[in-house]
């Protein structure tokens, strides 16, 4: 089956930045081969054309064969037939199905070919999770894991850098990782990591593992974590052929001419390494799903809904996410 030549960008939630970004970087990207289609609705878009004077005509398609042809001159959209509130920069949890039924029609386009990637705008994870009365929707991630039957790894890298990290554990209080950390977690979660790397290209990687403690415990005096089971668990990933190495302590290995030394970083829970990373690459982040059926890649921001009515708002790490789209597509193909 043939597979399109563009990617799927969702709607994200429309009171968000999430539209007036869609709109910027199409004026960036109308003259490059880094085509999408916009997966929402052209009413809302229009609108807000109207409202910044923006030089932008949107397009319905039909047939996405068409996207990168018309891309040049045309936003293209593909409306879905779900109700909403347009209010710039409103949180609305009546918005919630608009906003999952984007996601779930790009999920279909990417199953069945239709599109290579999706690359996801953003959402606010609370919003959804109180219009759809479902206090255990953890967030794109999560859903998309859900919907395919697979296990996703959260993935940050840099269109400019080829600095890469990974959370073992994401969207879990920190008090609930020390029922998830052991040794067989580790080595599972790194075998797959490693072997979904492979998958999209990034071969003979350098992995740094950062310990659970500051100073990785200090030989035990600021924990025993990292004797009990995070070095035995890197040796044996290392008899099994893996480049891993550590456990580092994760205050200094985001200096330059540590990170130099690595090709991906994995922390032992979220902010251990999205916060440096974010420190280092807001604008040029991206967010790629390791382990779904397709590529998958978001912005590596939120909603900023403060943001919605700025002209001035940044669209580079949505940029930055329908390049680095293309770029693992291309990955996958040599």
């Amino acid at each position: 089956m043939k597979i399109a030549n563009c990617v799927a960008l969702t709607s994200g939630d429309i009171n968000s930045i999430a539209p007036l970004i869609t709109l910027k970087a199409w004026l960036k990207l109308r003259n490059t081969e880094y085509s999408f289609v916009l997966i929402g609705d052209t009413k809302y878009l229009d609108n807000l054309i109207k409202h910044f004077s923006l030089p932008i005509q949107t397009c319905v398609v039909d047939n996405i064969d068409d996207v990168p042809n018309i891309f040049k001159n045309y936003l293209p959209v593909i409306n879905i037939a779900q109700e909403y509130e347009w209010d710039i920069g409103v949180r609305s949890i009546h918005n919630a199905l608009f906003t999952l039924s984007s996601i779930d029609l790009a999920i279909d386009y990417a199953l069945n070919k239709k599109v290579f990637a999706i690359v996801s705008n953003p959402i606010d994870k609370e919003l959804i999770a109180q219009g759809l009365g479902n206090t255990n929707f953890k967030g794109h991630t999560g859903y998309l894991g859900e919907k395919t039957n697979s296990n996703p790894i959260m993935m940050l890298c840099s269109t400019n850098r080829k600095t890469k990290v990974i959370p073992l554990t994401t969207h879990m209080p920190l008090k609930d990782i020390f029922a998830v950390l052991n040794e067989s977690f580790i080595i599972e979660s790194i075998t797959n990591i490693a072997e979904n790397l492979i998958k999209h290209g990034f071969y003979n990687m350098r992995v740094a593992v950062c310990g659970l403690n500051p100073h990785a415990g200090d030989n035990g005096l600021m924990g025993n974590e990292e004797q009990e089971f995070i070095i035995p668990a890197l040796t044996k990933l290392q008899d099994m052929g893996i480049n891993c190495y550590g456990p580092f302590s994760a205050d200094t290995l985001f200096i330059p001419s540590s990170l130099e030394k690595y090709d991906v970083v994995i922390g032992m829970y979220h902010d251990q390494v999205l916060a440096p990373f974010k420190a280092l690459h807001f604008d040029d982040g991206v967010n790629c799903t390791l382990g779904l059926p397709f590529i998958r890649t978001s912005p590596d921001h939120g909603t900023a809904f403060s943001m919605a009515n700025n002209i001035a708002t940044c669209e580079h790490s949505l940029v930055s996410a329908i390049i680095m789209a293309y770029n693992l597509h291309k990955n996958q193909l040599t």
